[in-house]
């Protein structure tokens, strides 16, 4: 334990230990930028792992984009059907008719 001591200081006393209190004035001071420096670290390391996982979720582009080609007109088709009013519908027919 003596090299702790010699590292960290010996234990204080608890009548010491009233004088080494800091106030809360010097408190926001002092531990307000140590959360201000951890704050910083937050996005760094979150793209630490998005970064390799978006790289590696690049090879499933191409299947991606195949598969979208394949499907996007009948579900558009789809869509639009169930999602048009009755009156709207017709107006379409009347105007793909004149068309």
């Amino acid at each position: 334990m003596a090299i702790l001591d010699l590292v960290l200081g010996r234990p204080l006393s608890s009548a010491e230990d009233e004088e080494e209190r800091v106030g809360p004035f010097a408190g926001v001071s002092v531990f307000g930028l140590d959360a201000l420096s951890s704050a910083g670290y937050g996005p760094e390391a979150a793209l630490t792992i998005l970064i390799p996982l978006g790289v590696a979720g690049l090879q499933f582009s191409l299947p991606i984009t195949i598969a979208v080609h394949q499907f996007w007109p009948s579900s558009i088709s789809v869509i639009a059907k169930q999602s048009l009013p009755i009156q709207m519908e017709q107006e379409l027919t009347l105007w793909r008719r004149k068309i």
